[in-house]
């Protein structure tokens, strides 16, 4: 019998992983204000200075191992494709609307696959401490909502052997996170309306991540993850059927309770705070006046 997997809470401070079969399953399910901490994201200067770099590194490297990954590591879209008509079957069978493909959130799956077979670990939240709603807010810079993550690793088939057996292990996969209570909630949230899935392999180690959006809002363009204090930020937003437009924004750094910032107008562009790692959150009106859902976007780092 499979054993029970691990529920995390909103705030997914710590990483989950449940044995099943031969493959390991970890399930993130997020809130309406996701929080996860960056290490260094303080208000001390030089903590602000290394969390920075962090953050700018990071989005350096997953440029260079999404366009060519590691010696040794693979990335297999061919699983990837088979996965996302697996999942959309499954869907379709219980009902639930169809998930849209979403480059920017393959990116971050893709990133986090690479990243677990390359520094050899499998959990939601990295050894830098980085959450998957802060890897979407780094390599996704139009996304504004919620996000979940699934996550699934099987060893002992090799990397040859797998490019053979998508169809049956993509069946593998899907049938796993059915069978857990936590990933069947996330593969079948009729909230989810857009996915990206990352699968990645090393010698007979495969992981899988799927990551889930809640897509409330979305920017018109690209945000530059590098900002100047005292420059404007282009805050211009899709008009899609579906898609709120915000009322307001604010700075916070990653971790920081909405209580603690300062909601602006979204006419109100400069970039007023201090230097430092920001993620913004966006406040989307509700039917209750003055009552808003907040929400994530992406990761801005102030100069």
């Amino acid at each position: 019998m499979a054993p029970e997997p691990i529920s995390t809470a909103p705030d997914l401070s710590r990483p989950s992983g449940i044995p099943l079969h031969g493959i390991t399953f970890a399930l993130l399910i997020g809130g309406l204000v996701i929080s996860g901490a960056v290490p260094g994201a303080s208000q001390g200067s030089g903590e602000d200075d290394a969390a920075a770099r962090s953050v700018l590194e990071y989005a350096k490297w997953a440029e260079q191992v999404l366009a060519a990954p590691p010696a040794g590591i693979q990335l297999l879209p061919a699983l990837e494709d088979r996965l996302a008509k697996r999942v959309s079957k499954t869907r379709r069978d219980h009902d639930v609307g169809a998930l849209e493909s979403a480059p920017g959130l393959q990116r971050a799956a893709r990133a986090h696959a690479v990243d677990m077979l390359e520094r050899d670990y499998t959990g939601h939240i990295g050894p830098a401490g980085r959450s998957a709603a802060e890897r979407v807010g780094i390599l996704d810079r139009r996304f504004i909502g919620l996000t979940g993550e699934n996550l699934a690793e099987n060893v002992g088939i090799p990397a040859a052997a797998v490019a053979d057996q998508v169809g049956p292990m993509a069946f593998k996969l899907v049938s796993g996170f059915l069978d857990s209570s936590g990933h069947r909630k996330n593969l079948l949230n009729p909230d989810y309306t857009r996915h990206g899935i990352g699968a990645a392999v090393e010698g007979d180690r495969l992981v899988v991540v799927h990551v889930f959006g809640d897509r409330r809002a979305a920017l018109a363009q690209d945000l530059p993850l590098r900002v100047s204090q005292g420059a404007e930020v282009p805050l211009a937003f899709e008009q899609n059927k579906g898609l709120s437009k915000p009322a307001k924004y604010a700075f916070g750094r990653p971790g920081e309770p909405t209580g603690e910032v300062v909601p602006l107008d979204v006419e109100l562009t400069e970039v007023a705070v201090e230097p430092g790692t920001y993620q913004l959150r966006f406040f989307l009106p509700t039917e209750q006046s003055n009552r808003f859902a907040v929400v994530n976007g992406p990761i801005l780092v102030v100069q």
